[in-house]
């Protein structure tokens, strides 16, 4: 890849707005974000934190206003779904000595 395509392909990715949907091991949610998939994946705490994260829906930059509205999110930027059941890791398991 080149240098033009290179900026070519960051602009677009700046241009955007992303939905997500987001599975941790205890909840899962919908939000939306100008940062792109791995940049919104790390900032958030990567794969410690998140176990599966789906770009729902993409709309343009000045649209950020309409994903709130078509998502019912406008207030909080966060939508509660129903948990789904992710693998936990064994060897991490926290254990409690008195």
């Amino acid at each position: 890849m080149n240098l033009i395509q290179f900026i070519k392909n960051s602009i677009i990715f700046l241009l955007l707005v992303f939905v997500y949907e987001v599975t941790t091991l205890d909840r899962r949610f919908q939000t939306v974000s100008k940062l792109d998939y791995k940049s919104f994946y790390f900032y958030n705490g990567g794969a410690d934190v998140i176990k599966e994260l789906k770009i729902v829906k993409t709309y343009s930059d000045f649209e950020f206003k309409k994903a709130l509205r078509d998502f019912k999110i406008e207030k909080t930027n966060y939508k509660k779904l129903l948990p789904k059941s992710v693998d936990r890791p064994v060897k991490y398991q926290y254990i409690w000595w008195r």
